[in-house]
């Protein structure tokens, strides 16, 4: 999956600028910048429902420092046993990209890609573009590691 570029002002506000991959309303993958005080954080989450009493629903880790400008990636990887991993990425020039941590989820083949700018009155959000890409398998070429 290509970037998702989004361009952020200084604000102070507590509303994060969402991607996120979407199964159903408890579960899903989401990575957002959000202001915390005079920081900037991208987060990497992941929400998964139903879960018994008192088990949490949310987990998440922090991955690349945020910038005016940031970049963020999801890549899903699917093992032969239909295993689905989540890795996030994040960069402030889209050359040089830290990559985070990983989740595994079921989110199925019917998932859905989304963005959200959870904005009070008076701020704004701008996201510049975003791409989607499928890799191809090639026969007998090696799959890429990290």
């Amino acid at each position: 999956m290509q970037p998702l570029r989004k361009k952020m002002a200084v604000i102070k506000s507590v509303k994060p600028r969402t991607l996120f991959i979407y199964g159903d309303d408890q579960n899903s993958i989401k990575m957002d910048v959000f202001p915390d005080f005079d920081t900037r954080q991208t987060e990497f989450g992941k929400q998964m429902g139903p879960v018994p009493p008192n088990y949490p629903i949310h987990g998440n880790m922090i991955v690349g420092a945020a910038a005016e400008t940031t970049w963020l990636r999801i890549v899903k990887r699917t093992g032969s046993d239909g295993t689905e991993l989540y890795t996030a990425y994040t960069s402030n020039d889209d050359e040089h990209w830290t990559r985070g941590g990983t989740w595994q989820h079921d989110l199925g083949p019917a998932a859905q890609i989304g963005i959200s700018a959870e904005n009070a009155a008076g701020f704004f959000m701008d996201f510049d573009y975003g791409r989607v890409y499928r890799l191809k398998r090639y026969p007998g070429r090696p799959r890429a590691t990290e």
